[in-house]
């Protein structure tokens, strides 16, 4: 086809109705003709027009031949299924608006998981060619299983030293760079607050494929051993604390030493390390060369975490032969190694396992909203069968029907998904908010091209489920419902029955992994923490150097901000510890118990906190042996240490350790008490062994713990006005509550809990509105011989039963099918259990029970006409 005729077809398909009219005046004026002719041979008038019509045909016909020449017949008949789509939906509203909200709840709930998703694990990490990125870590078998590093083991840090030797001498790598985080006390006019800190190399960016926004990145001659002081501040504290004014070659305060800075972030840079064992994702505040603060240099210390970026060509397991050995130094494979994995696994495979389970949950719960709308669909096919029969008499083939109930399905696909989308946004900022705040890149979670494509990919599964299957069981084997007079004789929808059986056994698997995690999240918030946590206020406090320049000054200073803080109106009593339990840090030092009996061994890497001392009995921790620490432990008096029940029974074998010796780094102790175990990491895990000192033998920074008379979080901006006021300088570090430190503790398993709830509670709403749709259905059709059944001696209850058997039998095998899926499904939720086992026998007995109950209830409720319909007058209709 030409332009030339393909304009003439669009110009006639545009004055279409004009031309059908012309048309059927010309048929109309032939008719009459031959009519005339008819009638002067002798035909009466109206035989003579019969005869004429009967010879010209089809009127209709005709019309439709002329269209397939001059214009586009499957436009028409499209536009025609619209417009009939569009009738018959504002015949059904209630049919209408059933579907929209389950096609909305089903593609609102896949969009706003796969954003998530998408975001987080999809999405390429904001760095140059980050496929070709690995990360490298130091491995210390010995650690492994060992207090405080027996889950860090394999992910510890790398020395300086060990560092340069690997760069220098690698051949796989372009280059190699090295980075940590940790804090760093800043002083903005009178304001001394803790920023998040980082350390990189000279060739981080260039490794990573990062450019500054503004100013310049640290050069070569600029990192190590006497490093000038220099900074490059993050966009978001740039913009935050300068809002964004001209501040490249100023001079910032950190840890009360000036920096220059030299250079601004972008505002999509950051990455994912490691700050005192703790995972965070970092975006850091402000990054200072290796070497700025003076220290990190030392052999023994592990400072950096490694990034290289890959020779094109080399594989993961080639730089790895190269990286062990020049990383290992000359210690044996035995004591020490080192790992190579790719960048990508060190920033998000945490969480992979997860998002990815989620997402799981949200597809099973996606083929339940399907079940829904095909069974929803079929059913409002069934109700239209004298219409659907009608035209399949009239010569509608299959794919024709197709089409008509393909448009249908389509434009209920179109209003759920557009609702839907907007439900997504609205879900996505709600996972987004209530997130564990571990969540990497949890900034670049955005409804893209990519998510939109994803909607709309789901939102044409649905339609094409909905509407394929009516079609083919109307077309495949005609009506299944044949009528004689008013006598109905019903044939089990099998497709409505397999949609009912598919979302029961899917509702079964969202319900017992919802059960499971529900559990065991009520079984972690029972586990006592081994203190008190009502009505506790931590604040953490570092002094400045330039006032803690002997430990009788730092000993003065802390007295002094244990008195100030005392003062706080409603505060009951004050006391400080350097980690606090449920903190998620973990402050390890090496012991060998005395006497030694084997020199070679390693020694034992054992939690230790500083305290003050009255720390136990104001945190509620039971002094189970032994005394707490008196104001005679001091600085100049013999080391004592006070440890928890488990660390003496890891070392001694006994609970009554009081007397006994250890070594540690700062000197060797004599254990004077023996305390309850405490909960210092998470609620999950146990108690770890542990040891404390007394704060004037062990200085250091400390939290201060307040004891209130009411909500600790009302008396933050007093306490951090106290402190200030008694110490110039000092940095906050944290103002929290131990109840929020609880809260975060339960965050994880909660966030787990609450969103596997939230699917099951919606997929067994759907499933409930098929299975009262199937029983309504049923109830329906065999309304004549339910009443004749009665009328013959049945009860209306043995009615109900039969009414509703089909339904309860698509239940009874899907929660079978369910059974066995969820039986090994929930075993990938072994990791996120806690006291309860994947194949827990209560939780499955009641989800199943209850599952199945409440699909009979709902059918019982849509069989409700039987209750209510007169058998006399039923069986009296014609």
């Amino acid at each position: 086809m030409n332009a030339r005729e393909l304009f003439g077809r669009c110009r006639a398909w545009w004055h279409r109705e004009q031309l059908d009219r012309e048309l059927a005046e010309e048929l109309e004026e032939h008719i009459e003709f031959l009519a005339r002719d008819l009638e002067h041979a002798g035909t009466s008038p109206d035989e003579a027009l019969a005869v004429a019509r009967r010879q010209v045909g089809n009127i209709g016909r005709h019309r439709e031949a002329s269209r397939d020449v001059w214009g586009f017949p499957t436009v028409d008949d499209v536009l025609q299924d619209l417009r009939q789509g569009m009738r018959g939906l504002r015949r059904s509203p209630l049919f209408t608006l059933t579907m929209v909200g389950t096609i909305a709840l089903g593609v609102g709930a896949a969009t706003a998981m796969f954003s998530v998703v998408n975001g987080v694990l999809l999405r390429p990490l904001p760095y140059r060619d980050p496929a070709q990125l690995v990360t490298i870590y130091s491995v210390f078998p010995g650690f492994r299983g060992q207090p405080t590093t027996g889950e860090l083991w394999n992910v510890l840090r790398t020395p300086y030293p060990d560092y340069v030797r690997y760069r220098d001498a690698a051949h796989s790598v372009t280059s190699v760079a090295g980075f940590n985080t940790g804090t760093v006390s800043a002083t903005f006019a009178e304001e001394t607050v803790e920023l998040r800190r980082a350390q990189g190399t000279a060739n981080l960016l260039q490794t990573l494929g990062v450019s500054v926004a503004q100013g310049r990145w640290f050069l070569p001659g600029e990192e190590g051993r006497g490093s000038p002081r220099l900074a490059v501040l993050s966009h978001r504290l740039w913009m935050g604390r300068f809002g964004g004014s001209a501040i490249i070659g100023t001079t910032i305060t950190l840890n009360e030493a000036p920096f220059v800075v030299i250079g601004i972030l972008p505002p999509s840079f950051g990455i994912r390390g490691r700050i005192i064992g703790t995972e965070m994702d970092v975006e850091p505040d402000v990054w200072i060369p290796i070497g700025a603060d003076g220290r990190g240099f030392e052999p023994g210390n592990h400072t950096l975490e490694i990034v290289g970026r890959l020779q094109p060509g080399v594989t993961i397991d080639a730089a790895f032969a190269e990286a062990e050995p020049l990383i290992r130094g000359d210690a044996s494979p035995a004591k020490r190694t080192a790992r190579m994995i790719p960048r990508v696994e060190a920033e998000i495979g945490a969480v992979r396992q997860p998002l990815l389970l989620l997402l799981g949950a949200v597809a099973v719960f996606l083929a339940i909203a399907c079940g829904n709308v095909a069974a929803l669909f079929l059913a409002e096919c069934t109700r239209r069968k004298a219409e659907l029969r009608t035209r399949i008499a009239l010569g509608a083939g299959r794919a024709r029907m197709i089409r008509l109930l393909l448009t249908e399905s389509g434009m209920l696909a179109l209003a759920g998904a557009l609702i839907g989308a907007g439900f997504a946004w609205f879900a996505t900022r709600t996972l987004l908010a209530v997130a564990p705040s571990e969540l990497p890149h949890a900034d670049q979670v955005a409804v893209d091209f990519r998510v939109l494509a994803f909607t709309a990919a789901i939102a044409s599964l649905v339609a094409a489920v909905s509407a394929v299957a009516p079609a083919l069981h109307f077309t495949r084997n005609g009506e299944r419902l044949t009528s004689v007079g008013n006598r109905v004789v019903a044939g089990r929808s099998r497709v409505q029955s397999v949609a009912i059986g598919i979302q029961a056994a899917g509702t079964l698997v969202l319900l017992i992994s919802a059960g499971l995690l529900g559990r065991s999240f009520l079984r972690e918030g029972e586990v006592d923490p081994g203190f008190v946590p009502g009505n506790a206020l931590l604040v953490g406090v570092t002094l400045p150097r330039s006032q803690t320049a002997s430990r009788a000054d730092t000993k003065r200073l802390y007295d002094l901000l244990t008195e100030a803080l005392g003062d706080v109106p409603a505060v009951s009593t004050v006391t400080a510890m350097s980690t606090p339990p449920l903190s998620g840090r973990s402050n390890g030092q090496a012991v060998r118990t005395l006497p030694i009996e084997d020199p070679t061994l390693p020694a034992t890497n054992v939690s230790n906190a500083a305290v003050l001392a009255n720390y136990f009995e104001t945190m509620g921790i039971p002094v189970l042996a032994g005394r707490p620490f008196s104001s005679t432990d001091t600085a100049g008096a013999p080391l004592v240490a006070i440890v928890s029940e488990a660390m003496a029974r890891r070392f001694w074998g006994v609970t009554t350790a009081v007397g006994r010796q250890f070594k540690h780094p700062n000197g060797i102790a004599t254990v004077v008490g023996v305390v309850g175990d405490v909960r210092s990491k998470a609620l999950h895990l146990p108690a770890e062994p542990q040891f404390y000192l007394p704060a004037s033998q062990a200085p250091g920074a400390l939290t201060f713990i307040l004891r209130t008379r009411g909500d600790p979080m009302l008396l933050g901006d007093p306490a951090r006005r106290a402190v200030w006021r008694t110490v110039g300088g000092a940095t906050i570090s944290q103002v929290t509550s131990t109840a929020a430190l609880m809260e975060r503790a339960l965050a994880p398993s909660r966030y787990r809990a609450v969103l596997a709830a939230l699917f099951g509670a919606l997929a067994i709403a759907l499933t409930l509105v098929g299975v009262a749709g199937l029983a309504a259905r049923t109830v329906s059709i065999r309304m004549r011989e339910l009443c004749l059944r009665m009328a013959l001696g049945a009860t209306r209850s043995r009615a109900v039963v039969l009414a509703i058997g089909p339904a309860m039998l698509a239940v009874v095998i899907g929660a079978g099918i369910g059974l066995l899926v969820a039986s090994t499904t929930s075993r990938l939720l072994s990791n996120y259990l806690y006291e309860v086992t994947p194949t827990d026998a209560l939780t499955y007995a009641a989800v199943t029970g209850g599952c199945v109950a409440a699909c009979f209830i709902a059918g019982v409720i849509a069989a409700k006409p039987l209750y209510r319909t007169s058998v006399a007058a039923i069986l009296r209709e014609e």
